[in-house]
């Protein structure tokens, strides 16, 4: 009731609703509107990392456990998104070695998305960065 229906994906034969929650968007256009206010690149680089990447980042990762569930027989019933993260209800009928995997397949995706995330901002930064640094030197065109 507090998330709508933004489509479906098919995952293995199973058709999976995916749900955004209302509180999602209000915390993009809050996180834009902190970005307008620093002005300039600032509001790109919240975009980047606010939007996309934490966007991506999460439905990939709520992926991963639904997958892991439809592997072992299992059924993924929806996937939310909201600002804190993520969640699929999912179910299966194995064991807890199962309930392992399931558990370790949402953030094993982190692994292949790390580096792609880290390519595109990259490609948007001049010189040498630190990762865990300040949007200086950000080269965005929005």
């Amino acid at each position: 009731q507090w998330a709508w229906q933004m489509g479906t994906i098919n995952l293995k034969g199973q058709v999976v609703p995916v749900k955004l929650h209302f509180l999602l968007p209000i915390f993009w256009v809050l996180s834009l509107l902190s970005g307008l206010a620093h002005g300039g690149t600032y509001i790109g680089f919240r975009f980047i990392i606010d939007v996309l990447i934490l966007f991506v980042t999460v439905f990939a990762h709520e992926l991963g456990h639904s997958y892991a569930a439809i592997q072992y027989s299992g059924k993924c019933h929806c996937i939310t998104l909201w600002p804190l993260g993520g969640f699929a209800e999912v179910t299966h009928e194995k064991g807890p070695k199962e309930d392992l995997w399931g558990s370790f397949a949402g953030p094993l995706t982190h692994v292949p998305m790390c580096a792609m995330w880290y390519g595109i901002v990259a490609a948007v930064v001049r010189g040498p960065f630190n990762i865990m640094s300040t949007y200086e030197g950000c080269v965005c065109p929005f």
